[in-house]
């Protein structure tokens, strides 16, 4: 096995990740990136067996490549994994790819130029029963379109204009009965009697509620801010 002068397998560079600064291998091979995850030791066997599985992968995608239509949403999809997935969380980079190999399967072979928004509202009206389902295809579908336009393959986005599918009627209310029954069922002292009391008391936000700690007690008050989108206490 040839080693590179950064002591990696051929085809291997070092990759520090944005989100905590992990220091992690990727593999760069066939047109295919692949991030190995950080607690893997260099040339460990668990390392080698996941390093060929991204050997392979770019292999499979190269040849994958030499049949794409120019033009089609196969192509689109490649690009977008090429030149939008290096700079996502491994996390939101699992989760599209879910979704973009489901609506590439169905679709791949069709000529991204001749999308309108009514082909993308049909599209997304196939996943109706299941709202969020199609929440989530609606909001892939933009980000792919909108890299289709940065790439030239498109002039404007069809999906744009497309509108989100309500979900649910909201969250129930507790009545001052439903709260009492918690207290009587969580005493103080508890983790749960703990959360419920500060929502209660402070009217903040789950995500606002999620990063108050010791630091916030001011004497006897609680110093919060109620932030609109994300918590700043």
């Amino acid at each position: 096995m040839l080693r590179t002068k950064s002591g990696l397998p051929k085809f291997c560079s070092w990759h520090s990740d944005r989100d905590g600064g992990k220091r992690r291998v990727r593999v760069r091979h066939g047109g295919s990136l692949t991030y190995l995850p950080a607690d893997l030791i260099p040339w460990s066997e668990a390392f080698m067996r996941q390093y060929a599985a991204a050997l392979e992968g770019g292999e499979a995608s190269a040849r994958r490549d030499s049949r794409i239509v120019p033009g089609s949403i196969n192509e689109l999809v490649e690009s977008y994994y090429k030149l939008v997935f290096p700079l996502l969380k491994n996390s939101t980079q699992a989760m599209r790819r879910g979704i973009l190999e489901s609506f590439r399967r169905q679709h791949g072979d069709k000529r991204v130029a001749h999308l309108q928004r009514e082909h993308v509202v049909a599209i997304i009206n196939e996943k109706a029963a299941t709202p969020h389902a199609a929440n989530n295809l609606r909001k892939i579908v933009r980000h792919l379109l909108e890299h289709a336009v940065e790439i030239r393959m498109i002039a404007h986005n069809p999906a744009l204009r497309t509108k989100r599918f309500k979900v649910g009627g909201g969250f129930h209310t507790w009545t001052d009965e439903e709260i009492a029954l918690y207290r009587a069922h969580w005493p103080l002292g508890t983790q749960q009697r703990l959360a419920m009391e500060l929502a209660l008391g402070l009217t903040v936000r789950r995500s606002d509620l999620a990063l108050i700690g010791p630091q916030h007690v001011r004497g006897d008050k609680i110093a919060v801010h109620h932030s609109r989108m994300t918590a700043r206490c």
